[in-house]
């Protein structure tokens, strides 16, 4: 009888140690999240959003609503057909667009740049990546980063023009 009650003892003394151990875990994995929630408010709170599109590229699916941001469309959450996002992009831009498209279709990595006109009439410069993803031998999907660089081309821009006025200075004075 001691024996039994002994095991029972040990028996109930390791489930109780699994269960601490269970919630130790659970309160890691806890803590774990809270120190990875810069990530999350950084992804909610950029100007980039990563991507995936099916093989017959008629819409994308985005990772965070930061695409309401970029496009100035609230009603565009985590999926824009294809066909609204090119009629964004500015014309001189839907050459180099369709090369984009047909790259990733030839399952090359590809970037592209261009303009677009948001919903709000403003113009914003897009930089994006694509990456095809092959499945024997045709193309399943593309998943990449779509990012907002009109900050960047702003800066890029006012550091050319001043670089040409101190050229323009600098032949004056010399």
């Amino acid at each position: 009888v001691l024996t039994e009650i002994r095991n029972d003892f040990i028996k109930v003394l390791i489930n109780e140690i699994n269960n601490l151990n269970k919630i130790k875990e659970l309160s890691y994995i806890q803590n774990e999240a809270a120190d990875f929630k810069w990530v999350k408010d950084i992804l909610l709170n950029s100007d980039f959003v990563f991507y995936r599109t099916e093989k017959n590229l008629t819409h994308f699916e985005y990772s965070n609503s930061a695409i309401e941001n970029i496009l100035d469309n609230i009603n565009t959450v985590f999926y824009v057909e294809t066909k609204d996002l090119i009629s964004k992009i500015l014309p001189q831009f839907l050459p180099k667009f369709e090369k984009f498209k047909n790259d990733l279709r030839d399952n090359k990595i590809s970037v592209i740049e261009y303009s677009i006109r948001s919903d709000l009439g403003i113009e914003k410069y897009i930089r994006q990546l694509g990456v095809p993803i092959f499945e024997d031998g045709k193309l399943a999907q593309i998943v990449g980063v779509l990012k907002n660089i009109t900050k960047e081309r702003a800066i890029q821009q006012k550091l050319e023009k001043t670089e040409e006025t101190l050229k323009v200075f600098s032949e004056t004075y010399n």
